[in-house]
This record gives structure tokens, C-alpha cells and sequence, in this order.
């Protein structure tokens, strides 16, 4: 009797739980009754605080939530790559997640696993934005920047981007443009819809968000000009089907746009050097563009400078010479090696061109800082992250800033700066130590074989078991993206005959290196760039990350390059295991 009485609430409550839940019709018309007040958006400041979203999933049952998850997506300014946070969707179709800011205002991008697509919505520290969902995933918001969030997922800025850059008609009006004209033209289509912005019928703050979005995306898309011109142009003459990036086809060096510095004015153009831009999640995306296509144009004037240097000081065949001419060649039309063999030269050469590189560092540090210096003016903010961008930037592989540059940044005019790093710095410090006593990281050394003995070496100590070798590298955005969508995997087949070998070489930095792998689970080893580039050579490849995967009889199954899904990899490494 006991027992079917617990059997009974047991079952009543789960109905409760799991019973659809009708979305109320005050949620669905919460921010269509918003009336304008005048106001305009609010002061933009930095800020410790971290800001909330929550919002419920009505009219679904707990079987369809059960593994349901909400993401934000937010660009760090400091460090100009994104942070993604998750929580999971309740049984009843609730969720709530925290998300930390560095500044008081910043447009992220959301979005449920269920499905519907990502949003754009305003969070500002220490407050709560709500998105909630119907069965169908429309969205709907109150709570706060109710009205910006209603603005916002009208979605112009997509609109923009996709009728301006992305969609064949536009393609075919930017194929043939320099890159002055491409300047041009996209401040041009960013004049034409701000006309637009100003017909909405949303609130007047709301009409200035929009508007500094599309600066952003604008800037963004200025960034990318060079890729964007050859990108229409391979896709007209179908050199590519989109999924290649323009370096890799087979695009004439002569028809490839040359970008000067004269064309670095478009951020006074679109005037997004501007404290209100951190309100865009965009703005850390801007300064990192911006530096990049410097860096471009200092590319192409460097890298033959190497190149003759090398001809002249360095004992070459007479292919290697008529390689290294191609690539000045094509380093000057601000292309870079796109054929295997252009590949493996420059592999071959990399401690000579790091060499050459380390030897006029210095030198290209003033000069980009001096013209960013005379470009944006000393109390700029672009020039402000650009430093600290540089210093930032490793983080990402859990390596902190050395006191001497936070002493540096103590001389940058805010003091949320040096505190900021110092923050990070504690953080990773505390997690590094964490992890260390976990152990659950292990690094081996293989002997000195090259090629199949190097693989036999490493494969030894794991006979009888399925084997995914990862080829990776501190330095390696999509490595490291990838280790991190990989955790699940690896929690599910912990107590199985699986282990995961990370392969890098010496162009990962020890110091980074050391202090990334105590957060990876896993076998690890950091070879030589020669035992390296035996493995590459083996299995013919030249990007990362790549991966093996070896059955429990050590025979490699299966090769590839690029990051392809936790099921392909789920489904292989079970298929292995059954065997």
C-alpha cells in the first residue's frame, strides 16, 4: 500500500511538472504595449557586475526539454574573442543563466537548443532581461530593455549584412570595386539604413541602438573587405562554394584588391571611436579587425622583405628560389601561400622567418603604435585596446599577464584596466592550481623516431584500445573550440577503452602550453617541429586541428582535418569499440 501511494504522488507529480503551460497573453503583448518616453540610451561604463536572463519555454512537455539548454554568446572587448555561457532548461520549461560583463551595456547574442535561431539582446549589469518562448520558438521579451530587445529582433542588422555583402545581387556590385570603392560603398549602404532606422516605429533610445549596431556591423564588414571582394569574385566565376576561404582557391593574383593605409580611416568614417560602441558585442570584434588589416598591409611589405633576405643570405636550390620569388609575388598582391607545396616552403623555413620576424619586432610594434597614435589621437579607446587586446589575448590559453605589462597598463588613464587583468590573472592562477591537483592529465615524451616510428612509439602504451589522436596548438582558435565541444564526449566514455592523445609542437608556447593542458583530460605530448612535421608529412596534412582515430588492433581507421561534430566521432569511436 506504502508503495502505491509513493508510486502515486510520484506519477502526480511528474504530470505537474511536465504539464504544457500556456503562454499568458499579457507575455505575449508585454513589448508591443512599450510607449516612448523620450529617453535616450544610457551612459555606457565599466562595470564588475554580471547581468541575468531568464524567460520560460511554454506548451512543451519535460520529454522535449529534457536535454534542452539555453547560450549566450558575448565578444569580450579585452580580449576580442567570445565567451559562451549555458544553463540548462528546466522540466517546466524555466531556465536562468549569469552572465559576466566587463562593461554596463552590451548587445549578446542568445538563442534555446530547441531550435528558432540565436537573437540579439541588450543586457546591462545587475539586471534581468526575460526571453520567453512559445511552442513554436517565437520569441518574446520583457523585463529589462524590454523595448531594445523588441528593436532589436525586428533583425536590420542581418538584413544589412545579407542584401549589402552576402546575397548574389550584392556580390555582383562589390566583385569589381578597389578598396577605396568598397569603403565607399558600404558607408554608403550604412547612410541608407539608418534613413530607414529613423521610420521605425520603436522608441528613440532603441533607434540609437540600432544605429550603433549597424556602425559595428558596418566596421565589420570594412574589416573583411579584402576577403569579401575576393570571396564575390570565386563565387561568381565559381572558384569555390562558399565554404572556402579565398586564399585557398585559385584566384588570380592580379585581380586580387590591394589594401592600403589609406584605407584604415573608416572607423573616423562611421565615427565608432565612441565609449556608447562597447554597447555592441561587436566593438572587441572592430578593434581586433582593424589591427588585422594593419597587420595585412605590414604583411605584404615584410614578409618579400624576408623572402629577398633569404634568397640572399641562404643556400637555395633553384626551386626553392623560384618559390620563394612566387611567394614575394604573391605576398605583394596581399595574398598568402595557398599551394601545398607554398605551404610545406614556408613550414620548412619557419625558424628562419620567425628568426626575421623576432629581429624587427620592436620596430613594427612603434610603428603600428605610432600610426594608431596619429590616426585615432592618445585618448582614444581603439588605441587603448589595442594594447590591450595584445596583452589580453592570453588568457584564451589560461596564461596570465606578466606584472611588468600590468605596470604598463597602471599608466593607461582607467583604473578598471590594470584591474581587470589583475582579476583574470588570480582566476586562472586559482584554476591552473585546481587542476593541477586533480591530475587528470598526463604528458609523455616519445623517443627521437620520425614518421611510422613516432606513431608506433605513441601507440604502445595504449594497445588493445580505441585511440583518438587530436593535432592541435596553443595558438589554434578552432583547437581550442573544439577540445572545449569535446568534454562531453570524453565524460562518456570515462571507465571505457578510449583514450585521447593531444599531439602539439614547439610553435606553442611552454608557458602556455604547460598551463592549458591541466585543464585537458587526456595524453600529452609536445614534439619537435621536425617529429611534427614527419606526422604531417605521413598523413598529408597541413592544418589543424586534424585527427586519428585507432582501433583497438592499432590500426589507424580513420584520418581527417576539421572539427566534425561530437556524433561523427561518438558514432566511430562506438563502431570501434563494438569491434
Amino acid at each position: 500500500m506504502k508503495h502505491t501511494i509513493l508510486l502515486a504522488l510520484s506519477l502526480l507529480l511528474t504530470s505537474a511538472v511536465s504539464a504544457q503551460v500556456t503562454m499568458p497573453e499579457e507575455v505575449r503583448n508585454y513589448a508591443k504595449n512599450i510607449k516612448d518616453n523620450g529617453e535616450s540610451l544610457g551612459q555606457e561604463y565599466f562595470s564588475w557586475m554580471p547581468a541575468f536572463v531568464k524567460g520560460r519555454v511554454y506548451e512543451m512537455d519535460a520529454n522535449e526539454l529534457s536535454e534542452a539548454e539555453v547560450t549566450v554568446r558575448i565578444c569580450n572587448p579585452f580580449t576580442g574573442y567570445d565567451n559562451k555561457y549555458k544553463a540548462k532548461i528546466n522540466r517546466d520549461g524555466t531556465y536562468a543563466i549569469e552572465v559576466p560583463m566587463c562593461v554596463l551595456h552590451q548587445t549578446v547574442e542568445f538563442w534555446p537548443s530547441l531550435g528558432g535561431g540565436f537573437c540579439t539582446i541588450v543586457l546591462t549589469a545587475g539586471k534581468t532581461v526575460v526571453v520567453d518562448y512559445d511552442k513554436d520558438l517565437n520569441r518574446y521579451f520583457s523585463g529589462e530593455n524590454v523595448d531594445l530587445n523588441y528593436a532589436l529582433d525586428f533583425n536590420i542588422q542581418r538584413e544589412f549584412k545579407d542584401s549589402c555583402f552576402y546575397s548574389n545581387e550584392s556580390m555582383a556590385k562589390i566583385v569589381n570595386l578597389t578598396m577605396p570603392q568598397y569603403k565607399e560603398y558600404t558607408i554608403n549602404c550604412f547612410n541608407d539604413y539608418c534613413k530607414r532606422i529613423d521610420t521605425m516605429h520603436i522608441t528613440k533610445r532603441a533607434k540609437e541602438l540600432l544605429t550603433l549596431v549597424l556602425k559595428s556591423e558596418a566596421a565589420l564588414e570594412l574589416s573583411m573587405g579584402k576577403y569579401n571582394i575576393e570571396d564575390s569574385y570565386c563565387r561568381i566565376n565559381g572558384l569555390n562554394d562558399g565554404n572556402q576561404m579565398p586564399d585557398e582557391n585559385q584566384m588570380p593574383d592580379s585581380k586580387r584588391p590591394v589594401m592600403g593605409f589609406d584605407y584604415l580611416d573608416y572607423p573616423q568614417c562611421l565615427g565608432i571611436d565612441d565609449f556608447m560602441m562597447f554597447y555592441s558585442t561587436r566593438l572587441g570584434y572592430n578593434i581586433y579587425g582593424w589591427r588585422s588589416c594593419y597587420k595585412r598591409i605590414e604583411e605584404s611589405q615584410l614578409v618579400p622583405e624576408a623572402i629577398d633576405n633569404l634568397i640572399a643570405t641562404q643556400s637555395l636550390s633553384d626551386e626553392d628560389k623560384e618559390m620563394a620569388l612566387a611567394m614575394s609575388r604573391r605576398y605583394k598582391a596581399q595574398g598568402r601561400p595557398s599551394t601545398r607545396a607554398e605551404k610545406d616552403f614556408f613550414r620548412h623555413h619557419r625558424k628562419y622567418f620567425d628568426d626575421y620576424l623576432e629581429s624587427v619586432t620592436q620596430k613594427l610594434d612603434e610603428d603600428f603604435d605610432a600610426f594608431a597614435t596619429k590616426m585615432f589621437g592618445k585618448e582614444s579607446y581603439f588605441v587603448d585596446f589595442f594594447k590591450l587586446q595584445k596583452y589580453c589575448q592570453c588568457f584564451e590559453t589560461k596564461t596570465m599577464v606578466p606584472d611588468s605589462v600590468i605596470a604598463e597598463v597602471e599608466k593607461m588613464r582607467w583604473p578598471f584596466y590594470s584591474e581587470y587583468i589583475r582579476v583574470r590573472n588570480y582566476s586562472i592562477a586559482s584554476k591552473i592550481a585546481l587542476e593541477q591537483r586533480r591530475g587528470d592529465y598526463y604528458t609523455h615524451k616519445a623517443g627521437d623516431g620520425m614518421g611510422d616510428s613516432l606513431l608506433v612509439d605513441i601507440l604502445k602504451d595504449y594497445k588493445g584500445k580505441v585511440v583518438l589522436i587530436d593535432f592541435w596548438n596553443t595558438w589554434c582558435m578552432p583547437c581550442r573550440a573544439a577540445i572545449q565541444q569535446m568534454e562531453p564526449m570524453k565524460k562518456a566514455f570515462e571507465g571505457k577503452d578510449v583514450e585521447i592523445v593531444y599531439i602539439a609542437d614547439e610553435s606553442s608556447p611552454k608557458n602556455a602550453y604547460d598551463n592549458m593542458i591541466v585543464t585537458m583530460k587526456g595524453h600529452h605530448y609536445r614534439f619537435s617541429e621536425a617529429q611534427a612535421n614527419s606526422l604531417r608529412s605521413k598523413f598529408d596534412f597541413s592544418g589543424i586541428p586534424s585527427y586519428i582515430i585507432v582501433g583497438k588492433d592499432g590500426i589507424v581507421k580513420d584520418f581527417h582535418t576539421g572539427f566534425r561534430g561530437l556524433d561523427y566521432y561518438n558514432a566511430k569511436i562506438e563502431e570501434e569499440l563494438r569491434k
